[in-house]
Parts: structure tokens; C-alpha cells; sequence
């Protein structure tokens, strides 16, 4: 099958990264990051990120391109936003969408008062005070009511100097100094190792193409580009539009008609070998947005993903049928499937990374178009972050081995979460595998309790893999290489700059608003339940050192068939199974999106079959319409739950799509 052409931005001019596209990204990045939390936790809408294809800033393009551009062509030419000013516009609003909620800020900042605040219903809880510096948090005193209280219950206070911004200030800077070089050493990971994904290994990059092809300049004399502009995906837009018009007026207005977009067998299979069915295969949903990626992807990915998925719904039931507990089983899997795949990553790269090292200590250059500057500055940026990362644990208290071996498997983590955005366009990924369990693997659990909650304190912030940091990276590489390579170097200190206003921004707003509304009123779930079950578990540690973690048998195991998979791929050309998408089998995102991988897949697979090449050319702006509309419709309902909720009617919201976390 011949493969489709990806957009690419033309070789900018040296006045590529103008002055207004820096300051409109910075202004779009600032508003992400101080409005994503009141969205989420104050409005509790549809998250405003929520995923590595964000809505609600893919939203915003949308307006800039359909309708301030063609405001702009019709009033002034000249003043026409290029596609190179739109992709670093949507690349600086990209990076800041992996700081504000579920990518660190969301689990970071209960924790450093939750804890505290529930130590008189806990007293042994104050162990965690001898193993966590006290510097590390705003208040180690749970009767102090200005800091403590007042962030639990809600102050209600009228004005930001209310805040104890003083007491703050401290922990905020120390926790500020782990993780910004942890993600500014992400977003260098992403400059080393884009070329070996995007030239050498051809990945498409689903997610960027869409974003690339949405921002396309217009023909001369026309407003829209060529795909804006094209009939079939306003047709598929449009129908979008018009069910989730109808599904959203039905929860604000009961009496119109609800479309459904779901089924539900559940009540039908409820005996003997068919209770044990997943409940993903007895209540599917379509999710318009995931069926036109889908339909982007390769094919042999796509139909990995759905056939890998039901196939260990299918063992997942036989175990349980068997009176086994197959979860944990499951869990270190999967485990072992992402360190396999992260190490075959690497082995894959390895004469690129090779070239990089030599052109660091000047004796080979790179690929020519490559910069041997930009690669030498990653590589030497990359070590001296993550070396900053690894002395701040040991500052802590974490030995020298346990901080290293944190960070390296911490980068290999979210190294195949980024394969598994780049190469299958899933936009939600969420594993199995939580902070508590992250690092007590066989050799490693005669960790220390202090070591263990050090560990824990700061994984957990991070573990949650529907927003990082590094996924967002890639795809801004992809997004704006040209504009990344020939200026890199404003490329880079722009990433780097929107990552620390991002944390700035987004953590300000964040305390600010637990402050005003309280932890019990804010996304309770995590600002209180997970947060202390978290905490307990830490405690627990110290009891039950051998406490169950990640069993090494399943460990190989999912590792071992990882590896067969990438042989058997790698020895035929015409095997159908991706190793990647083994790493999803059993993640609540494949649970929730495999029905409309499956329709995706289906679609082009007739396409292609009845029609080829052609046909699926054709088709492609319908299934582009598909995203669209759905886009569209996530923004404008959640403006009118923005609408709604600020005239303090409790109806509501409607989402446009599932929230996975």
C-alpha cells in the first residue's frame, strides 16, 4: 500500500518564529494553564485536556484557522497567520497541556496537604514527616488553619493575597527543582531521538498530521486550505455536529430524544463462562474522534489493537471462569511488556544515538540535516537534567542507586508511552501500574520505607499517562520539524520557557482555587481519596515490606512475548501483530476506544479492498470530518456548561468524550 503523504511545513525563513506567533503561544499557553483547572474542577466539564489530542486547544486553533484567518484575509492579507506561526503557536500550547491537571498538578499539590491534615484521625501517619524533608511542604503542622484547614474545608477568600503565597513558596520552588528538569529533559529526549522516528523509521504520527493538515496555508485566493475547504469533511462534520447537538440538548432538556452512541448487553450476559466477559466488550460506545484516527493509522496497527485487546479479554475471562485472580497477573505484564519495549526502542535507535555521542564529542556528525549543535546540545541538556534529578532525590534521602534507577525507568516509561501516541495515534493511554508499585520490583524490594515513600512522593505526581509531558513532545517535534530544526535554538528555549510559565501559571491558579473552594469541593476523588490512599499505602510499606508488587514471573513473561513479537516482525515482512500494541492490550483506554478502533479499521479496510488507494484518499477528508466535528462540539459544549454553571444552574454538563483516567 502506498502511503499517504504527510504534510509538512515549508523551510522557514529566519523570521519563521515571529514576534506575534511568541506571543500569541505564550498568550494561548498562559490561558491553558490558569483556565484548564477551573474548567476541570471548578466548572467540572469536559477536560479541557484531558488527552494527548487536547480539545480544547485543538478548539482554539480551530477558531484561529476558521475564523480569525479568514477575518484577517479578508481585512488585511498580509497579516494571514503562516502555518509555521500556527505550529508553534499549537506546539507552545501543547507542552503547557502536560502541567496543569493529570500531567503533574492535579495529585502534586493535595499531597502536600492532605496528608498533614489527616494526621490526628492518623497519628501514623507523622512517619511520613521522618521520611519526607519537612522544606517539601507548605505546613508540617495540622493545626495550622491559615495553611492547612483553610485548603481542606475552603476559606472562600475574596482576593489572591489571601493565599499564604509565603508559606508555598518554598516547597514550590524545591518540588519545582525535580520536576522542571525532569520535563525540560523530555522535551530534550524528544529533540534526540525525532529524527530516528520521523525519517528513519517512518512513523506516521497520527495525531500530528491532523493537527498539520488542519493548519495548512490556503490556496492563493482562497480562505481555507485545501482540506478546510474540502465538502466530504464538512458533510461528516455536520453529522457529527448534529448528534451530539441532539445528545447535549437531552441532558440540559429530558423531553428531546437522546441518539445512542453505546450499547449495553450487560443484563444479557450474566451466566456462567459470559459473566467473566470484560464489561468494554459488553458495553461498547463510538468515540467519532478515535474512529477517523484510526482510520489515519496503518493498518497492521490498527488491527493490532483491537484483536490484542479482545484476545486477552477472551484469557482474561477463561482465568476468572477458573476461580483465578488474573488483575496482578495482568499488571506485571504489563509491566514487563513496557521495559522490553522501552530497551528495544533503544536497541532500535542505537546507531543514531551513536552518531549523536560522536557528534557531541565532535568526531562524527550527525545525519546532515541534523544540526550537530542541536544534537550535542540535547545530548549534553538531557544529562546534566536528569544528573539534576538524581542529586534532588539523593538530597532528599534516596540512595544514589534507587535515584538513578527512579529517573532511567521513569524516562523509558514515558519513552513508550510517546511510541505508543506517535506510532498508534491513541490519544488516551492510561496502564495498568501505579506510584506504589513502580518501583518495587523483585529487586528492589528491600527498599527502605523512607526510600519507598521518597519514591512514591514523587512518581506520583507523574504516573498518570494520559497527559505527558513527553508524548506532547514528540508531537511538536513532528508538528513543526522543519520550524524546530533550521531555528532550534528559539525552538527550544520557547519549550523550555512554556514549560516553567506553564508550571508557574497552572500551580498558582490550582492552590488558589483549593484555597477558595476547599479539597472536599475540588476534584474530591484525587484531592482526597487518592491522595490518602496513596499516603496509607506509603505507610502500610513499612509494615509489609514484601507486600505483593510486581510479580517477575508475569514480568518475563510480558516481556518475553513483547520480544517475540518485535522478532517476529522484524524476520516477516508480512506479520500482522505490532509489538506496541501489547503495551495497550489491557489499558483502560484500549477498553474504552476498541470498539471504534475496530469501525476505523473495518472502514479502511473496505476502502482499500473495493476501492484502494483511491478510495481511501477519497474517504480521508470524511473520517478528518469525524475529528472535526467532534473537536467542535467538545468546545462548544463546554463553553455552554462554562455558561451554565456560572449562572449556578447544577445541570449538567454534557461531555462530549469519555473520561478516562
Amino acid at each position: 500500500m502506498t502511503v499517504t503523504p504527510e504534510p509538512t511545513l515549508a523551510t522557514p525563513k529566519k523570521n519563521s518564529i515571529t514576534w506575534r506567533a511568541v506571543f500569541i503561544g505564550l498568550g494561548g499557553a498562559i490561558f491553558v494553564a490558569a483556565y484548564t483547572p477551573y474548567n476541570d474542577y471548578v466548572l467540572n466539564n469536559t477536560a479541557f485536556v484531558g488527552s494527548h489530542f487536547p480539545v480544547g486547544v485543538t478548539a482554539l486553533m480551530l477558531l484561529l484557522v476558521l475564523a480569525v484567518n479568514p477575518i484577517l484575509a479578508r481585512l488585511k492579507p498580509a497579516a494571514v497567520l503562516r502555518r509555521s506561526e500556527l505550529a508553534l503557536i499549537w506546539s507552545m500550547m501543547l507542552i503547557v497541556s502536560a502541567l496543569p491537571t493529570s500531567g503533574l498538578m492535579r495529585r502534586l499539590i493535595p499531597f502536600l496537604v492532605v496528608p498533614i491534615y489527616s494526621m490526628p484521625q492518623h497519628p501514623e501517619w507523622e512517619k511520613l514527616l521522618t521520611w519526607l524533608p519537612g522544606w517539601l511542604f507548605p505546613s508540617t503542622d495540622h493545626a495550622n488553619d491559615a495553611v492547612v484547614t483553610n485548603f481542606v474545608v475552603g476559606a472562600e477568600l475574596d482576593t489572591w493575597a489571601a493565599v499564604p503565597w509565603g508559606e508555598w513558596l518554598i516547597p514550590c520552588v524545591a518540588w519545582g527543582m525535580f520536576y522542571m528538569p525532569l520535563f525540560v529533559g523530555c522535551f530534550l529526549v524528544s529533540v534526540l531521538l525525532a529524527p530516528q522516528w520521523i525519517r528513519n523509521e517512518k512513523l506516521q504520527f497520527p495525531l500530528a498530521t491532523v493537527m498539520l493538515e488542519l493548519v495548512d496555508d490556503p490556496p492563493p485566493g482562497r480562505r481555507l486550505n485545501r482540506l478546510l475547504g474540502d465538502r466530504r469533511l464538512w458533510i461528516a462534520a455536520l453529522l457529527v455536529i448534529l448528534i451530539h447537538s441532539i445528545k447535549g440538548l437531552h441532558v440540559y432538556f429530558p423531553k428531546v430524544p437522546a441518539i445512542p452512541l453505546q450499547y449495553n448487553l450487560s443484563a444479557i450476559f450474566t451466566e456462567d463462562f459470559w459473566a467473566h466477559v470484560g464489561w468494554w466488550v459488553k458495553s461498547g460506545k463510538v468515540v467519532f474522534t478515535m474512529v477517523g484516527i484510526t482510520f489515519l493509522m496503518a493498518r497492521e496497527v490498527s488491527f493490532s489493537l483491537w484483536t490484542m485487546c479482545l484476545g486477552y479479554t477472551l484469557v482474561l475471562a477463561i482465568m476468572q471462569h477458573q476461580g483465578v485472580d488474573p488483575w496482578e497477573a495482568m499488571r506485571s505484564q504489563n509491566y514487563g511488556a513496557f521495559m522490553a519495549m522501552g530497551v528495544f526502542l533503544l536497541f532500535a535507535a542505537r546507531r543514531h544515538l551513536w552518531c549523536c555521542l560522536q557528534a557531541t564529542v565532535g568526531r562524527s556528525p550527525p545525519d546532515p540535516q541534523d544540526p550537530p549543535a542541536m544534537m550535542r546540545f540535547a545530548v549534553i541538556g538531557l544529562a546534566l537534567c536528569l544528573t539534576v534529578c538524581v542529586v534532588w532525590l539523593c538530597i532528599v534521602g534516596q540512595p544514589l542507586w534507587v535515584a538513578a534507577t527512579q529517573v532511567i525507568v521513569l524516562i523509558l516509561t514515558w519513552l513508550v508511552l510517546s511510541r505508543i501516541v506517535a506510532e498508534t495515534g491513541m490519544f488516551a493511554v492510561v496502564q495498568r501500574w501505579w506510584a506504589e508499585n513502580f518501583l518495587t520490583i523483585p529487586l528492589l524490594k528491600a527498599l527502605s520505607p523512607q526510600s519507598q515513600a521518597i519514591a512514591v512522593s514523587t512518581i506520583m505526581p507523574v504516573v498518570n499517562a494520559k497527559e505527558n509531558i513527553m508524548p506532547f513532545a514528540f508531537n511538536v517535534q513532528r508538528m513543526a520539524r522543519p520550524l524546530a530544526v533550521s531555528r532550534w535554538r528559539p525552538f527550544v528555549v520557547l519549550g523550555v520557557l512554556t514549560i516553567l510559565i506553564g508550571a508557574v501559571v497552572s500551580g498558582a491558579c490550582l492552590i488558589a482555587i483549593y484555597y477558595q473552594r476547599g479539597a472536599v469541593r475540588t476534584d474530591a476523588h484525587v484531592s482526597m481519596l487518592v491522595t490518602t490512599s496513596t499516603t496509607r499505602n506509603i505507610v502500610e510499606y513499612a509494615d509489609k515490606p514484601l507486600r505483593p508488587g510486581q510479580n517477575p514471573v508475569h514480568m518475563a513473561i510480558g516481556a518475553g512475548m513483547l520480544i517475540a513479537l518485535a522478532a517476529c516482525r522484524v524476520r516477516w515482512a508480512g506479520w500482522p501483530l505490532v509489538p506496541i500494541a501489547l503495551c495497550l492490550a489491557t489499558s483502560e483506554a484500549m477498553m474504552t476506544m476498541w470498539l471504534s478502533v475496530l469501525i476505523g479499521w473495518a472502514c479502511k479496510s473496505a476502502a482499500l479492498r473495493l476501492g484502494g488507494v483511491a478510495a481511501y484518499h477519497r474517504l480521508r477528508p470524511v473520517f478528518i470530518g469525524l475529528v472535526v466535528g467532534e473537536v467542535f462540539m467538545a468546545g462548544f459544549w463546554m463553553a455552554v456548561g462554562a455558561i451554565v454553571r456560572a449562572s449556578g444552574s447544577e445541570i449538567g454538563p454534557y461531555r462530549v468524550l469519555p473520561n478516562i483516567s
